[in-house]
């Protein structure tokens, strides 16, 4: 698939893309230093606020609220330290370095990664009952894969602390084990990417567009620019009155809100609203009204925003239209009930995406395998994090080890291979959205792998020890937003960008995401023993309940096996062919303004219910802007669209922190 250029689609100006600093150097010691002790504290400080304090979700987003707010205070840190003591100021280069170090690895601290896989992994025993039976398949889980029983009651329950040699050696075995099985995988990922690079970057110059913000912010003259501009303060200063209202009202009930909106984020339900047949078919359905979703839209191809939302109310009429049919009546069939399969059309555009990318880069994809296998030396790796050879046998290495690591534990071999193949279908596709459209939430279709090898060849088809070796790997599966693929893309384009070697910076990536994992592991844990897993401040809803959906699946599996189920392909299908259409209209005509991106971001899960609104009102306004005042009105325009992003970032991480010191409940800022 092919990208093509779009009116306004850069996102800064183009000395900060394009014009890389002087000379390639390695970043100073101290840079690499602070990245790597920046790390653990960012990790224990995101799942302190999540899990605890209940405030925004500091990691969940595509952007990293805290990672771009550390960024900004090392900025403006840097400015004075520029003023006053320039030897010791770090350059463009240093402070991207430290930027990469925490996006690359501290999403390992999030939502579909370690605060699902800690839930998951004692909750097999922890809430298994007579009534449930989930004694039958105890038996079938791999005991290395699982904590000590004994240690799994002050875990849930609170009030003590991991810091005993009990809890310690009841929780070694499984840490270091999935910590291995995490970083094998991030590998591969980084391979993949190695392997895509160039093509994505340098032949086809995808737009990135949520590395504009780090870039522009650390850029010398457009550091100045932005923070002597009226525009970005008086954005800035909106985004952080606008949220702190309802900020305030979660601490002091007596000060007002803003009318009528949520908890969640500032929006406006309008499903209540919509009670009456066909349109109580509608679903979940807000206006939100995120500073920091309209000022990232700005920056966004005009073709992928407008598509997205579009694409969006597009999947809500069908939900209408199918109920005024009388396909979601009371005594319809479940086929009937699950049309119009939102989520197979979802998967069937994911893996377009992925295969039409595949395809796009197959003669770059020659090249990268020709060096690889010594038929075609000349061709230049020497840019790239690792070479092109240790990139296809590390990535080989990395996809048979994880076969093996649940082929061991019980799963068939060919369901293991269906399952990773299917997942780095999903992970390939999330990541080409990232450098092509920017989404800020970052799910798959509610099809999710896990789910078509149980529903479309049905549970029959497996047997209860490939179920339960299944079930625990659902952690990974469930939720895309933190995954690493897209954030080391863009991490190798930002690097890239400001001409930092990556391949020596390669080794302090993976460095980093090993402390991560390590320390988001300890840190959770060290919650948990502390508050409780299941105790009113420990249970934080879709967290705590990874620690029971995995399992309740699989009683389910059990006791209601299904047969095979080829409508559901079918509809996966049409979500292919759609995607196929939409791609072949947009090469044949240059006024064709929708993007399949858009289309497969629409039926991505719950990404487009929270954002849709706020997308729209970003496009809407660049589309007035680069009516009206072309060009150089957008550019002028800029500075005030970051004051909206920065302003909404900063200000929920400061009350993130006001909710860590008082050791209370905050409002969420930011959902999903």
């Amino acid at each position: 698939m092919q990208s093509k250029p779009v009116t306004g689609a850069t996102p800064t100006s183009d000395s900060s893309l394009t014009a890389p600093e002087a000379k390639a150097a390695l970043p100073r010691p101290r840079a690499i230093a602070v990245g790597l002790v920046s790390v653990p504290i960012l990790c224990w400080w995101s799942m302190r606020t999540e899990i605890i304090s209940g405030g925004s979700e500091l990691i969940e987003a595509s952007l990293l609220a805290i990672v771009v707010f550390t960024l900004f205070l090392m900025v403006l840190a840097n400015e004075l330290l520029k003023r006053w003591l320039p030897r010791l100021a770090f350059t463009r280069a240093e402070l991207i370095v430290v930027y990469v170090m925490q996006t690359t690895s501290v999403g390992l601290a999030g939502l579909g990664q370690i605060q699902f896989l800690n839930q998951a992994l004692g909750g097999a025993y922890y809430y298994a009952t007579p009534e449930n039976k989930w004694s039958q398949f105890q038996p079938l889980i791999p005991r290395w894969w699982v904590p000590d029983k004994a240690v799994l009651d002050t875990y849930y329950k609170g009030g003590d602390t991991l810091f005993t040699l009990e809890h310690l050696r009841g929780w070694a075995v499984p840490i270091f084990v999935w910590c291995g099985f995490i970083l094998v995988m991030l590998f591969g990922f980084l391979c993949l990417n190695t392997m895509l690079r160039r093509h994505w970057v340098e032949q086809e110059r995808l737009s990135f567009p949520l590395t504009a913000l780090p870039l522009e912010l650390t850029n010398a003259d457009s550091t100045r620019s932005l923070l002597g501009n009226r525009l970005f303060w008086a954005a800035f200063i909106f985004a952080c009155v606008f949220r702190s209202f309802s900020g305030l009202h979660r601490i002091v009930p007596s000060f007002p809100d803003l009318a009528n909106f949520g908890f969640k984020g500032q929006l406006i339900g309008l499903d209540p609203l919509m009670t009456a047949p066909p349109w109580n078919g509608i679903g979940f359905f807000t206006l939100s009204f995120h500073p920091l979703i309209i000022g990232i839209t700005y920056f966004l191809p005009l073709d992928v925003a407008f598509s997205s939302w579009f694409f969006y109310l597009v999947v809500k009429a069908e939900n209408v239209v199918t109920t005024a049919m009388g396909y979601h009546d009371a005594g319809a069939s479940a086929a009937a009930a699950a049309t119009p399969y939102t989520g197979e059309q979802g998967a069937g555009a994911f893996i377009a995406i992925t295969l039409f990318s595949l395809w796009g880069a197959r003669r770059h994809l020659q090249d990268v395998f020709g060096k690889a296998f010594g038929r075609r030396p000349h061709i230049r790796d020497d840019d790239e994090a690792v070479s092109y050879r240790t990139a296809v046998f590390g990535f080989l290495f990395c996809f048979t080890a994880q076969i093996v690591f649940v082929v061991l534990a019980g799963m068939p071999v060919i369901m293991a291979l269906l399952f990773f193949a299917l997942y780095l279908f999903m992970i390939i596709a999330c990541t080409r959205f990232r450098a092509e459209a920017g989404p800020m939430l970052g799910y798959g279709p509610d099809l999710n792998p896990h789910r078509m090898l149980t529903l479309i060849p049905g549970t029959r088809a497996w047997n209860t020890q490939a179920l339960t070796t299944f079930s625990y790997l659902q952690w990974f599966d469930s939720d895309y937003r933190t995954v690493a693929m897209p954030q080391q893309m863009e991490a190798f384009r930002m690097l890239n960008v400001t001409r930092t070697p990556v391949r020596p910076m390669t080794r302090w990536l993976l460095l980093a995401a090993a402390l991560a994992a390590v320390s988001a592991f300890i840190s959770v844990l060290a919650i948990y023993y502390h508050y409780g897993a299941i105790t009113p401040r420990g249970d934080n809803g879709w967290r705590s309940a990874n620690g029971r959906l995995p399992f309740d699946t699989l009683q389910n599996w059990l006791d209601n096996p299904t047969k095979p189920d080829p409508l559901r392909l079918q509809w996966m299908a049409v979500g292919f062919l759609i995607v196929a259409g939409l791609s072949r209209m947009r090469a044949l005509f240059a006024w064709w303004p929708f993007n399949p991106t858009g289309f497969a971001l629409a039926h991505a899960g719950y990404a487009m219910p929270w954002v849709w609104c706020p997308m729209f009102l970003g496009w809407l306004a660049k589309s007035l802007l680069l009516r009206y005042g072309g060009m150089k009105l957008y550019r002028s325009a800029i500075p005030f669209f970051m004051g909206l992003i920065l302003g909404d970032i900063v200000i929920s991480c400061i009350w993130s922190i006001i909710g860590v010191l008082l050791d209370t409940q905050m409002y969420m800022f930011f959902p999903g």
